[in-house]
């Protein structure tokens, strides 16, 4: 079978307008193809465990297991918002992998990721806001609360500020990962990129020892694993 030759694409010198592509493109198509394989392979991987750990969290909470809330003694807790908020942008992040539906089901799951990343951008808006006004609706605790006498955070399953701004930026990365300027920018990887300078704040304060930077006390702030996770939905985000 002969490949043809788009138009305008020129053939080598002393074939004049032969209709068979050289044997570069051909490396290159499949170089191309590779790089497409990798990135649906660290897509399936960077969900799957995303979404293995939000729920192994959410279950230490229904349990009340306490070393499966903390993982790590001493640090802030994993809250079950911040679990379930990473569960649905693991979910949506593998439902919008699609870049062009054809099928109406292929339509259907994209709509479906898209609602599920503007769920998770308003989780993070509505904390933003119960910070900066005060307002406590109770949702924070609306899933599992913490039994009485051991509310040892200062806001009891409350997102830290990092954790909201970083689901705001991964929900709203999502949703405009189709949106493109007239220059060619893409604001999806603008806002995404972002999301990652906000995760490396918390891992900086980890990895220095430096408790201002990761939290607002002992219970209360962006988990370490917390904070592994969101760099992972972000390469996966672009990816998607």
């Amino acid at each position: 079978m002969e490949l043809r030759r788009p138009s305008g694409f020129p053939g080598p010198p002393g074939q004049g307008s032969s209709s068979s592509f050289p044997a570069r493109p051909l490396f290159l198509f499949a170089g191309e193809a590779c790089l497409g394989s990798s990135a649906n392979v660290f897509l399936w991987a960077a969900s799957a465990a995303v979404i293995l750990g939000a729920s192994l969290v959410l279950y230490g909470w229904a349990l009340d297991i306490e070393g499966v809330k903390s993982i790590i003694p001493g640090l802030p807790r994993i809250m079950p918002n911040t679990a379930l908020g990473l569960l649905v942008a693991a979910v949506s992040i593998w439902l919008m992998r699609v870049e062009h539906p054809q099928s109406h089901l292929q339509r259907l799951q994209r709509r479906a990721g898209q609602t599920g990343a503007l769920a998770v951008a308003l989780l993070g808006l509505l904390t933003l806001v119960e910070y900066v006004s005060g307002w406590d609706p109770g949702f924070d605790q609306l899933l599992f609360g913490d039994p009485v006498g051991t509310l040892v955070s200062s806001i009891p399953g409350r997102l830290s500020p990092h954790t909201a701004l970083s689901f705001v930026l991964v929900g709203f990365g999502l949703l405009l990962l189709d949106a493109e300027t007239r220059l060619g920018l893409r604001p999806a990887q603008i806002i995404i990129l972002t999301g990652g300078l906000v995760c490396l704040v918390p891992l900086t304060g980890y990895l220095y020892s430096v408790a201002g930077l990761y939290g607002i006390d002992s219970y209360s702030g962006m988990a370490l694993p917390t904070a592994l996770s969101f760099l992972l939905l972000l390469v996966g985000a672009l990816l998607a």
